[in-house]
């Protein structure tokens, strides 16, 4: 039972880490539980050395000090919750330096002759996942199947919520009812899906 809760508070920790940055700053699919855990084992590593930096400094560094901690329900109370506290604070700060790593690999990159990468997500995500409204066409085909205002997206459900908005649309089109001018194309290769995004600017 101790080992069982002993291997909960070790990854624990890094699977909260693992949920902010997932939801708050990479897209990219995780394929398997045993992905997940070597991944949150990998966080673990920067919460625990916070906070056994914080024991340190506490004056409990001693390995009977520490066991001390966990023999009441207080303790543990106490102990859950600032490690619940750097979790969050550490998937934050992920968060925050990714854009700044993701820059500073592709800045190596084009000194090497090479394209820019995005790190951890997909072009779809990093083109449409920005807060703003997007217009956009859905072709299949050369066939349009869908024109109108992105609402909402999951995209590794594969998933669109696409509104009819004509009064959004009405500025952007020409006499024909074709937009004037298109801002990104995406290409999604695997669904043989286009979709055009409406200049808007």
């Amino acid at each position: 039972m101790e080992n069982y809760i002993g291997m909960l508070m070790l990854v624990v920790p890094g699977f909260i880490v693992y949920s902010i940055y997932k939801h708050f700053g990479s897209t990219q699919e995780v394929k398997s539980n045993f992905e997940i855990t070597m991944l949150s084992l990998f966080y673990s590593v920067f919460v625990l050395f916070i906070l056994w930096s914080a024991i340190s400094l506490a004056g409990i560094s001693q390995t009977d000090d520490i066991k001390e901690i966990f023999k009441t329900p207080k303790g543990v109370a106490i102990y859950s919750f600032f490690s619940l506290l750097v979790s969050c604070i550490v998937g934050g700060l992920f968060v925050c330096i990714k854009p700044k790593y993701n820059k500073l690999v592709n800045f190596f990159r084009k000194k090497a002759g090479q394209n820019n990468i995005t790190l951890g997500g997909i072009v779809f995500e990093k083109v449409f996942n920005d807060g703003k409204p997007h217009l956009v066409e859905i072709y299949k085909e050369d066939k349009m199947l869908m024109r109108g205002l992105l609402a909402e997206m999951a995209y590794q459900q594969k998933e669109l919520l696409i509104v009819e908005n004509e009064e959004k649309l009405s500025p952007y089109m020409n006499d024909e009812g074709k937009p004037l001018k298109y801002k990104n194309v995406y290409m999604d290769y695997a669904n043989n899906l286009i979709i055009k995004e409406i200049n808007t600017e």
